[in-house]
C-alpha cells in the first residue's frame, strides 16, 4: 500500500517564533514549511518587513493593494514583472518598495500595506497549524537587502499578529475552521436560495457570489470582516445551496479584478498521490473531507450512494476509506462487510465515521472489518493523525 507523505516535523508555533525573533532583534528570513506549502517572513532588527508564500501570493498582493485604494497596481505590477531582475528575492516587496520610492503613497499607507499583507499570511499559517505540524527555520542574513528596506514600513510582530490571531479565533468560533478563505463560493441552487432569502439579500448574494471570487476577495470587496462573511454564508454551504470550489493553481493566481480565476492548490501533486475515499450521503461531509485532503496533497474520492461504493472503490483504488455509519439502503456495517469480501480491497484500511459513539457500535464496526472508529464532527487533526497511524501499520 502506498505510504502518504505525512511525516511529523519538529515545531513550536508561529506566535512563539515571532516573539523570540523580535526579542533577539533578528535580521533575516523565517522559513515556515508545511507538507505542501511554504512561507517566508522577512525581519529587520526584530521587526517585520514583509511576508509571502502559501497559496496564491499574487492574488494576495493585488487584493491588499486594492484594499488600500491603489487602483493602478495591476498595470504597474505587470510592467514591473517585465523589467525586474532575476536576482530579486521577493518580487512583490521590490515592486512595493519601488512604488514607495516614487512617492506613490505616504508613510501611513506603507505601514498599512505591510500590516495587511502580513496579517493575511499569518492567518493562513495559523489555519495550517490546525491541520498539521509545521517546521520553522530562522535563516540570518538571507532575507531582503537591508539597504533597500522601507524603514518606515517596519512593524513589530505585536503590532500585527494579535489581529490575525483574533481573526482566526473568530473564524473558528463561527464554525469555519474546516473552510479555507481561499475557496470560492458558487451558487449551486439559485431557486432554493431565492426562496430562503429576501429579494434584497438574494440580489446582493447573486451579484457578489459570481463563482470566481474567493472568500478573501469577497470580504475585501464587501468591506466585511472575513469571519462575519463566512458565518453569513455557512448555513447555505451546509445545505449545499452554496458550494465551495477548489481548482488547479494554474488558473488560480491570476488577477482578481475583472474575470477572477478560480482558487486551487499551489503545490503540484505527485504522479500517484495518496488517495482517500469517503462514503457518506452528506455533501457537506464531502466538502470537509475534500478540503482536508487537499490541504495535505491527497487525492480525494467522494461516494454518496452506498450501493455504488464498491465499484467506485475498485476504479479509484484508494489507500484509505472513510465510511459513514448511517446511510439509506446500505449502512456502514453492510458496506464495510462488502468491502472486506473483495480481494483487492481487503487490505485497505476502513475508518467508520459516525455521530453515534459507544462501545456497541465500535465493536460492530470491528466485527464488520473496520480498522478504526471516528466520531463526528470530524476534525482535520484527527483525520491526518488516523491516516498517519493506519498507513504506517
Amino acid at each position: 500500500m502506498t505510504t502518504a507523505n505525512i511525516s511529523k516535523k519538529d515545531t513550536t508555533s508561529l506566535k512563539e517564533q515571532l516573539e523570540k525573533l523580535a526579542a533577539q532583534g533578528f535580521t533575516g528570513k523565517l522559513e515556515i514549511s508545511a507538507i505542501q506549502r511554504k512561507w517566508d517572513i522577512f525581519f529587520c532588527l526584530g521587526r517585520l518587513a514583509w511576508a509571502t508564500g502559501g497559496d496564491f501570493p499574487q492574488r494576495r498582493f493585488r487584493r491588499v493593494w486594492r484594499q488600500h485604494g491603489l487602483q493602478n497596481g495591476n498595470k504597474m505590477l505587470s510592467e514591473f514583472s517585465l523589467m525586474k531582475s532575476r536576482s530579486v528575492i521577493c518580487e512583490h516587496y521590490e515592486f512595493f518598495r519601488t512604488a514607495a520610492k516614487q512617492n506613490q503613497f505616504d508613510r501611513r499607507r506603507i505601514t498599512a500595506i505591510v500590516g495587511s499583507n502580513c496579517q493575511e499570511v499569518f492567518f493562513d499559517i495559523l489555519q495550517q497549524e490546525a491541520w498539521e505540524l509545521l517546521s520553522y527555520q530562522a535563516l540570518p542574513e538571507t532575507g531582503l537587502d537591508k539597504t533597500s528596506l522601507l524603514m518606515s514600513g517596519l512593524l513589530w510582530p505585536k503590532q500585527v499578529f494579535p489581529e490575525a490571531y483574533q481573526e482566526w479565533l473568530a473564524w473558528q468560533k463561527a464554525g469555519l475552521q474546516n473552510i479555507s478563505p481561499h475557496q470560492i463560493p458558487a451558487i449551486a441552487q439559485p431557486q432554493k436560495l431565492q426562496q430562503m432569502t429576501s429579494p434584497g439579500t438574494y440580489s446582493v448574494l447573486t451579484k457578489a457570489i459570481d463563482g470566481r471570487r474567493s472568500l478573501w476577495d469577497l470580504a475585501i470587496a464587501t468591506q466585511k470582516e472575513l469571519w462575519r462573511l463566512g458565518k453569513a454564508l455557512l448555513p447555505y454551504i451546509q445545505q449545499g445551496i452554496i458550494k465551495l470550489k477548489t481548482v488547479e493553481a494554474a488558473d488560480g493566481d491570476e488577477d482578481t479584478t475583472g474575470a477572477i480565476a478560480s482558487v486551487g492548490q499551489s503545490a503540484t501533486p505527485p504522479s500517484k498521490p495518496f488517495c482517500i475515499a469517503c462514503i457518506d450521503d452528506s455533501s457537506y461531509i464531502h466538502q470537509q473531507m475534500e478540503h482536508i485532503a487537499t490541504q495535505v496533497g491527497w487525492r480525494f474520492v467522494a461516494i454518496e450512494d452506498s450501493v455504488k461504493a464498491v465499484p467506485i472503490l475498485l476504479e479509484s483504488s484508494p489507500d484509505l476509506i472513510f465510511l459513514d455509519l448511517v446511510m439509506p439502503v446500505a449502512n456502514g456495517y453492510e458496506v464495510c462487510a462488502q468491502i472486506r469480501r473483495v480481494e483487492v480491497l481487503k487490505s485497505v484500511p476502513v475508518v467508520i465515521l459516525t455521530s453515534q459513539g459507544g462501545v456497541i457500535n465500535n465493536t460492530r464496526a470491528r466485527l464488520a472489518g473496520a480498522n478504526a472508529f471516528l466520531n463526528k464532527p470530524i476534525q482535520p487533526a484527527q483525520i491526518i493523525a488516523i491516516a498517519q497511524r493506519l498507513v504506517s501499520q
